[in-house]
């Protein structure tokens, strides 16, 4: 029985593991949407969707803000990201915040 468990604590891992590296791609096709603050200058609008994975213009704001990327998110998972970003204490929360600290303030 002590084999069953580990068994299930690596499934759980595993799949833990998955969803939370689960990042938004690169690839052709891929709609994405923008669900951080805005940020300042018109650089980006909230909830802007991107066909062909993340938006070119932003490339060095990604080098210089990794938590830029991770709010992009797939259109179909736009609600529960959404849901997330209003728990305080969710990596979606602190990842919002951490966006609108370091372009200094945004979308309030």
């Amino acid at each position: 029985m002590a084999g069953k468990k580990t068994s299930e604590k690596e499934t759980a891992i595993e799949v833990k593991s998955a969803q939370s590296t689960e990042q938004p791609k690169q690839t052709t096709g891929e709609q994405l949407i923008y669900c951080g603050p805005a940020l300042p200058n018109g650089l980006l609008s909230r909830f802007v969707v991107f066909r062909d994975g993340l938006p070119k213009h932003l490339e060095e704001h990604f080098k210089k803000c990794p938590a830029l990327e991770k709010c992009f998110v797939p259109v179909q998972a736009l609600g529960e990201t959404l849901k997330a970003q209003a728990v305080k204490g969710s990596a979606e929360h602190a990842l919002y915040h951490a966006l609108k600290n370091h372009f200094g303030g945004g979308e309030q």
